[in-house]
């Protein structure tokens, strides 16, 4: 007898560098994670995300706002966060204190997320963007930034393919674009 059931979609759950790894099934994951308001759908909306101040070390959270990309007089100025979603060449993958190599087999059967916090919900990132967000983190103000990962819901097909036409409007119209290479 064959079953046609897949195996549970695992991720490895990485809090801070000194910890070792926690294993979740994707649907255990689902009840502490962030849920997206959907962009109203006239006008061009986009959203933005508020980097709370902090040390590079400590739990990083934002907040994410909805505006109108044009006719905002209150929009704030933003700077587009460019980076490598998933390489493993430029992240910085660190577990139990110890680098974990771009070849190690544990990159390959988990999907390794890194916990952000938007209010009391949980948001999994990408390692790079983690380092990233960690580094430009000021411990004392606020800043602004798109981040496609984080500013587009992900799971919603229609939303990402409406944002990616407009992603040239939303870099244009940043106050700058900070790149992150790792």
């Amino acid at each position: 007898m064959t079953s046609n059931a897949q195996a549970p979609k695992l991720y490895a759950i990485v809090e801070s560098d000194s910890e070792e790894i926690q294993v979740r099934e994707e649907k255990d994951l689902l009840a502490k994670a962030y849920k997206y308001t959907p962009l109203p759908s006239k006008g061009d909306h986009i959203r933005l995300i508020e980097l709370i101040p902090g040390q590079f070390d400590s739990p990083i959270r934002i907040k994410i706002r909805t505006w109108e990309l044009e006719s905002s007089p209150d929009k704030p100025d933003y700077y587009a966060l460019s980076y490598t979603w998933n390489d493993p060449e430029h992240d910085n993958l660190i577990i139990g204190g110890r680098k974990i190599s771009p070849l190690d087999d544990l990159r390959h059967q988990y999907n390794i997320r890194h916990p952000i916090w938007c209010d009391s919900e949980q948001i999994l990132i990408s390692t790079n963007l983690r380092d990233a967000l960690g580094r430009l983190r000021d411990p004392k103000k606020h800043l602004t930034l798109w981040i496609d990962q984080l500013c587009i819901n992900q799971d919603d097909l229609d939303e990402r393919a409406t944002q990616v036409v407009t992603m040239q409007r939303i870099y244009h119209e940043a106050r700058g674009v900070k790149i992150w290479l790792g």
